[in-house]
């Protein structure tokens, strides 16, 4: 049992940490204290393939002991990241930013995802989510695009055959009474643009969510037009994608719901309701 009263300040390098088999890297750190407790002044990590920055504070309050945290996380490779930190590789390169603020009662060997509180952001440049079996991608406890390139019934799988490409993902994320929640979390690709809002349990491990995927249909239409038939037909057609890309686009927007657990993630299809038709509005009946 720690007491953040008899905590003394510490300063230190470890050149090469193991933990639980895997080697991590070189962490130093540094801690001092403060008139109720224990400030963290420095805490970094650096790994063959990550790094991560972390300060924050342990302290002892009249509703008891509570720790903060900030944390900043980088790498160029995220899926040999994720690899050195033994998780499945569920996504191949990418170059990723994270930052996160997080609190918590208790001590910092205390922390309980049921009680953690704050915020993260996550930003993803130029990656792909690799085919895995559902549940085996922990860190996909947040997305559950593991089971993209299986489950969904798209028009364009084709597109998620090889693993789903993208240009970036990022999104904002807020903590809470052991959730997770989201309405802004988007992935950009060549093929479609995917947007995902709702809620994760991070204690349940389950999904109650809400994706809506847009084929990007624009782009390739003018090139082949060229060169199939010609400069002046592509032309045409690029000037036609110009002027209804966003409207084809548009229109074959899917919407699906991302419900059960994280092993077993449902994913459903949202039905559209048919268009009033604008005669029948006209004429009252």
């Amino acid at each position: 049992q720690f007491e953040v009263g008899r905590m003394p300040a510490v300063r230190g390098t470890i050149r090469q940490l193991i933990y639980d088999g895997l080697p991590i890297g070189e962490v130093t750190f540094s801690t001092s204290r403060i008139r109720n407790g224990l400030r963290f002044d420095w805490l970094d990590v650096n790994g063959a393939h990550f790094q991560v920055h972390l300060t924050g504070a342990w302290k002892e309050t009249l509703l008891g002991e509570t720790t903060t945290v900030d944390i900043t996380a980088s790498s160029r490779d995220t899926g040999r990241a994720l690899r050195d930190l033994g998780y499945a590789v569920v996504i191949r390169d990418g170059v990723m930013q994270a930052s996160a603020k997080l609190s918590w009662p208790g001590s910092p060997l205390a922390f309980d995802a049921a009680k953690l509180k704050g915020s993260m952001h996550l930003n993803i440049q130029k990656g792909a989510f690799t085919e895995v079996d559902a549940g085996a991608g922990r860190l996909l406890g947040l997305f559950s695009l593991n089971a993209l390139p299986r489950r969904l019934t798209l028009d364009f799988r084709d597109a998620f055959k090889e693993g789903f490409s993208f240009d970036e993902l990022n999104g904002d994320f807020r903590l809470v009474n052991g959730n997770s929640m989201t309405d802004n979390l988007t992935i950009k690709s060549p093929a479609a643009v995917v947007t995902i809002t709702g809620r994760v349990g991070l204690v349940a491990r389950d999904f109650d969510e809400v994706m809506t995927v847009v084929p990007q249909f624009g782009g390739s239409l003018p090139v082949a037009g060229g060169l199939v038939f010609g400069l002046e037909v592509g032309a045409a057609i690029l000037l036609l994608d110009q002027l209804l890309g966003k409207e084809i686009n548009k229109a074959g927007t899917k919407q699906y719901t991302i419900t059960g657990s994280w092993d077993d993630p449902k994913i459903t299809p949202i039905k559209k309701e048919p268009a009033p038709d604008r005669f029948e509005e006209e004429d009252g009946t």
